[in-house]
């Protein structure tokens, strides 16, 4: 599978019979598509801060892609430049507006926000190959979000030079010190 961007259309190849197997109109400049790692979903951000997810799978049993718009929702206010997928289906997007979001591919919901500063150039974002972290660009540096809450405590772990309390205990870590 293959696509090409226009204006205002994305069109989609079969690579392999080399032909064109359809063409799904977008109403606002394309930023950015993304296959997710499995190859069953093709999704979209554009210039109005809209997401959308095609079902790939549905357009190649021929379905017509208007028809396999499985979700279509505003992520951000202004355009999102960039986008990432990871294997268990989450969802990243950056937006102009100092932000980067998380999503859950399959509902659309927002599962997180992170806060950045502006960045000088173009806001970009990946995740690591096992999905286990995010990279994204916070202002003119580029940080890294663990995914996994228990790598964070035990980072968070590493770097003091105490012991949790029992308050830092039930308030971080939502369970008793030991």
């Amino acid at each position: 599978m293959a696509v090409n961007m226009g204006a205002l259309r994305v069109d989609l190849y079969d690579v392999v019979e080399r032909r064109q197997i359809d063409s799904l109109p977008v109403p606002d400049a394309q930023f950015t598509t993304e296959f997710d790692p499995t190859g069953r979903w093709l999704v979209g951000a554009t210039s109005a801060g809209r997401i959308w997810v095609l079902d790939l799978a549905a357009v190649v049993a021929g379905t017509p892609a208007e028809d396999a718009i499985v979700l279509d929702w505003v992520a951000h206010e202004g355009g999102i430049p960039d986008i990432a997928i990871s294997a268990d289906g989450t969802l990243a997007t950056t937006g102009f507006g100092e932000e980067v979001k998380l999503w859950n591919l399959s509902t659309g919901e927002l599962l997180l926000e992170l806060r950045t500063a502006p960045a000088q150039g173009r806001s970009t974002i990946a995740f690591s190959p096992d999905g286990s972290y995010l990279l994204y660009s916070d202002g003119d540096v580029v940080r890294k979000y663990l995914r996994d809450t228990d790598e964070l405590v035990a980072l968070a772990e590493g770097l003091l030079t105490r012991d949790f309390t029992d308050d830092e205990c039930r308030q971080y870590l939502d369970a008793e010190c030991t």
